[in-house]
């Protein structure tokens, strides 16, 4: 949660890495073909989404693919929860103190880190669902 504290690094993301490839060899001898290259993606959908999009919008910018924007998922879906939340700031038009703002810009952060965690959550139940089924 906002603010991290620890971060994945290259390490953490070359073994989830491996995890993925393995689960897909490993599936290539149980299952059909497709449903064991299949089944990773499902389970990353989410980032994959994001990039693939982020790529998309910045070629059609003339942007290099490696510039930064706030369009990515997180900041879309955080703008949408902070938005809410300064609604209901600026509901009686009294000006909101310091500690109240920061108390609820941390809960967009918070909300919003959910929000991904339960889209990511219901991708990677839907990959074990057709994994055990053989579809």
């Amino acid at each position: 949660f906002y603010p991290a504290l620890v971060f994945i690094g290259d390490g953490g993301a070359l073994l989830m890495g491996y995890f993925l490839a393995s689960i897909s060899l490993l599936g290539l001898f149980k299952q059909t073909t497709l449903i064991a290259a299949i089944l990773p993606l499902i389970i990353l959908l989410i980032p994959i989404l994001d990039t693939f999009f982020a790529i998309v919008r910045r070629l059609l910018k003339h942007r290099p693919i490696t510039s930064p924007d706030k369009k990515h998922i997180h900041h879309r879906i955080l703008f949408f929860v902070n938005k809410r939340y300064r609604q209901k700031m600026s509901r009686n038009g009294a000006p909101v103190d310091m500690d109240t703002k920061l108390l609820l810009e941390g809960l967009a952060h918070r909300n919003t880190v959910l929000y991904l965690y339960l889209a990511s959550a219901i991708f990677a139940a839907l990959a074990v669902l057709l994994g055990l089924r053989g579809l």
